[in-house]
């Protein structure tokens, strides 16, 4: 089929499937919602979260139902069914992993059974631009591209309407691909989705009453993973092959910086951290709202631009257009601020450099989270973090000999205890320090202790003036 078919109006059949999906998910998620608080199943706050009380997660039920009752409806069934089962494997281990906190690496296997099952049900990268894919190379294509989009929009879940607003522009821009080309089963499982995410949306809003849980974001990563190759089995050019990765072009670029990142900092792949771009947004003073609309703002523009680079004609306009994307990354991941990029720019003629990086990264990371404190509980969880990613095992914060806060970091044994001094206590003699321990690791880069024991000093006494200050 050609890249961009002539088609007809939009049936009927498929508002109503939209719309089946749309009340379901609007009728369903408050259900989930309550039942779920009943029971305790919630989302804690903590260091790298941004609410302040437990919310429900799970939400991924109500998506997941409204979007199956949506396809349940139609009167006929098609091609767009080949996406179920994979997506019925990667759904259950997202609530699986809901409840019981899966080990990232039995996560990864079962997307990669997601992927493999969903290749066997016909869902596959079997084109590209025209041109019959083998399957010793088709095989590890679909499944590497799918597990690619379900971790990306897994990762972007960090905030109040993050992960469905993106997912659900995503969908309508697929929705919009499809009915310019023709292609009935991707129009019909992304409105489908599209609607159900819609319909969710309005109970995961800031401040939201409930999460998507990763139930719901592996669930939408992997539906837009095989909307991709849905959308792709029916190309024959290269602008239109491209277009999927373009649509979903914001969470696969955060998915790229944070590999990135921490393959600078020598550090876990699966390692969390709050340096994500919705993190660094919410840094530069942006409410959680405003980073959520502009993020999925961004995600309007990318599907824009993806469609005009698929109807680019010859190779100049080609080059024109990827010349311009790359020049807003590029521009945009510099008004982020990454100290790594930074730092790694500024020593790659010399030896060792992902160690260097790593530690001035680090510290310049501390010195401007230490900016933002406003009171000690402040001071504490960025000190917390910290000597989180340092790799230490235990900080602890005393003062005349009883301890104020305790965190343990690892459960690996201390080789090493560094005590840092702080500042006088308001009406209280001397003798408030932190103690720091960590383990004798030759391979983990050396942490400057110094530097995080000025910060901790400059901070706290900046910590206690605020307290002191009286509001106007």
């Amino acid at each position: 089929m050609d890249d961009v078919a002539a088609s007809g109006p939009i049936s009927a059949h498929l508002w109503r499937e939209a719309a089946v999906a749309f009340f379901t998910a609007l009728v369903l998620s408050p259900v989930i919602r309550d039942v779920f608080r009943s029971y305790n199943v919630v989302d804690n706050p903590g260091r790298r979260k941004v609410h302040a009380y437990p919310i429900p997660r799970l939400g991924g039920i109500a998506v997941a139902v409204a979007f199956a009752a949506g396809l349940l409806s139609a009167s006929d069934y098609d091609t767009a069914w080949r996406i179920f089962p994979g997506a019925a494997v990667i759904f259950l281990t997202g609530a699986l992993d809901d409840f019981f906190n899966l080990k990232p690496v039995h996560k990864l296997v079962a997307q990669f059974g997601a992927g493999a099952v969903a290749y066997a049900s016909g869902l596959r990268f079997d084109n590209f631009a025209g041109h019959t894919v083998a399957p010793w190379l088709g095989v590890p294509i679909t499944v590497f591209w799918l597990t690619l989009a379900t971790n990306a929009l897994n990762l972007v879940d960090g905030l109040d309407g993050l992960c469905a607003g993106i997912s659900s522009v995503a969908s309508a821009a697929f929705f919009v691909a499809a009915t310019a080309q023709g292609n009935s089963a991707l129009q019909r499982v992304a409105l489908a989705l599209a609607a159900a995410l819609i319909g969710f949306i309005g109970y995961n809003w800031n401040p939201a009453t409930m999460f998507l849980g990763d139930s719901g974001a592996l669930l939408a990563g992997f539906l837009l993973g095989g909307f991709g190759l849905m959308w792709n089995q029916h190309t024959s050019s290269i602008p239109a092959a491209i277009m999927p990765p373009l649509i979903l072009g914001i969470p696969l670029l955060d998915l790229g910086l944070s590999i990135l990142r921490r393959f600078l900092k020598r550090r876990a792949l699966f390692s969390p951290d709050r340096m994500h771009v919705h993190h660094r947004l919410l840094d530069r003073g942006l409410t959680p709202r405003k980073v959520v609309l502009v993020l999925a703002g961004s995600g309007v523009i990318a599907a824009v631009f993806a469609w005009s680079l698929n109807a680019a004609h010859g190779l100049p306009s080609l080059g024109a257009l990827a010349a311009v994307c790359g020049a807003g990354v590029v521009f945009g991941v510099s008004r982020l601020r990454y100290a790594e990029f930074d730092v790694a720019l500024s020593l790659l003629g010399r030896r060792d450099f992902r160690s260097e990086i790593a530690k001035e990264a680090w510290i310049r990371n501390l010195a401007e989270a230490a900016g933002r404190i406003r009171n000690e509980d402040d001071w504490w969880a960025v000190l917390t973090n910290a000597a989180a990613e340092a790799g230490w095992t235990r900080i602890t914060w005393i003062s005349e000999g009883t301890v104020i806060q305790e965190s343990r970091l690892t459960r690996e044994r201390a080789g090493w205890a560094f005590k840092i001094d702080l500042p006088e206590r308001i009406n209280l003699a001397e003798g408030e320090y932190l103690e720091i321990e960590g383990p004798i690791d030759s391979s983990a880069p050396r942490m400057d202790l110094i530097a995080f024991a000025d910060v901790a000093r400059q901070s706290l006494k900046a910590a206690r003036r605020a307290a002191q200050t009286p509001v106007a």
